[in-house]
């Protein structure tokens, strides 16, 4: 079977905003609509509602090609912290 799923992760927001956003990722969500028409898998990685456990075991998929994660300049610490974490699975 090919590999064919793509990681679309929001970082943590709770650290900047002291809570999870109160929408879904929108960007996201569109980016994740073309890339099913084009037959690919999609993961959905909301931080905010993932342990660090689970967050590693679904991002160690080895069918998961590949990671989009999403962010708005208050959030680029988060972010490297993230891509940091990612770089040592």
């Amino acid at each position: 079977m090919p590999k064919n799923k793509v990681a679309l992760i929001s970082p943590s927001q709770k650290h900047i905003y002291g809570h999870p956003p109160p929408y879904p990722p929108l960007s996201l969500m569109q980016i994740s609509s073309v890339l099913k028409q084009d037959n690919y898998k999609t993961i959905f990685i909301e931080q905010d509602f993932y342990s660090p456990g689970e967050f590693q075991k679904t991002i160690s998929d080895p069918d998961i090609i590949c990671i989009f994660i999403t962010s708005t300049s208050p959030l680029m610490v988060e972010v490297k912290k993230l891509i940091e974490k990612i770089k040592l699975l």
